[in-house]
C-alpha cells in the first residue's frame, strides 16, 4: 500500500510540475550522470537510514517510473500534446522553454539551453519533426537510449555505493569521468541530429 502511494506520488509530481520532460540531446545525459549519483547517493546514504521496508523496496520501482515519465513526457511534446512554457513549474528562463519554441515538438530538438551551444539543431522548416520518417526514426533510437543510458548508470552508482572506504581523489576523478562521459552522449545525440538534418 505504502509502495502504491509512493508510485502515485511522483506520476502526480511528474504531471503537474512535467519534471520528465525533457529535450533529446540533453536526456540521455542526464539519464545516465542522474542514475549514477541518484543510487549512489540512495545506496550510500538513503537505504542504509531507511528503516521501513515498503519505502526501501520503493527504490526498485525508480528505474522503471523514471524510463515511463521521460518516455512519456517525450512523446507528449514530441506529438505537441502538451506545450514546452508548461514544464519544469514554468521556473526556467523563457529561451530555455518558452517563447522561442514554436511547440514542444520544436523544444524536443532544441530546447534546456540547446541554441546556445549549438544553434537550432533542427531548423524551423523541419518542424515538426514528425512529417518527416528519418527524424522520426532517429527520434526512436534516441528514446530507446534512454533506457540503457539510465541503466549503466544505476549499476555503476550501485557498484561504487557499495565500496566500503573509497578512495577520495580516485572517487573525484571517477565522477568526474562519469560527468565526461554524459556530455560526450550528449555531443554524440548532437552530431547524429546534424547528420538527419544534413542528409535532408
Amino acid at each position: 500500500m505504502v509502495n502504491f502511494f509512493l508510485v502515485c506520488l511522483m506520476l502526480a509530481i511528474w504531471w503537474f510540475t512535467r519534471l520528465g520532460f525533457g529535450a533529446f540531446m540533453i536526456d540521455p545525459a542526464l539519464l545516465f550522470i542522474g542514475g549514477y549519483f541518484g543510487t549512489y547517493l540512495i545506496y550510500k546514504f538513503v537505504a542504509p537510514a531507511v528503516r521501513i521496508s515498503a519505502i526501501r523496496k520503493f527504490f526498485v520501482f525508480l528505474a522503471p517510473l523514471t524510463i515511463f515519465c521521460v518516455w512519456a513526457g517525450g512523446i507528449l511534446l514530441y506529438l505537441n500534446v502538451v506545450s514546452s512554457p508548461t514544464i519544469y513549474l514554468s521556473f526556467l528562463p523563457d529561451s530555455f522553454v518558452g517563447e522561442n519554441f514554436q511547440s514542444g515538438n520544436d523544444f524536443m530538438w532544441n530546447g534546456l539551453g540547446v541554441p546556445v551551444l549549438f544553434g537550432n539543431l533542427v531548423p524551423e522548416q523541419f518542424l515538426p519533426t514528425y512529417h518527416y520518417w528519418g527524424l522520426n526514426i532517429l527520434a526512436i533510437i534516441i528514446w530507446l537510449s534512454f533506457l540503457p543510458a539510465l541503466f549503466l548508470g544505476i549499476i555503476l552508482g550501485q557498484a561504487d555505493a557499495l565500496i566500503n572506504r573509497p578512495n577520495k581523489i580516485r572517487m573525484a576523478i571517477y565522477w568526474l569521468v562519469i560527468v565526461m562521459i554524459g556530455i560526450l552522449m550528449s555531443l554524440a545525440v548532437a552530431g547524429l541530429i546534424s547528420l538527419v538534418v544534413a542528409m535532408y
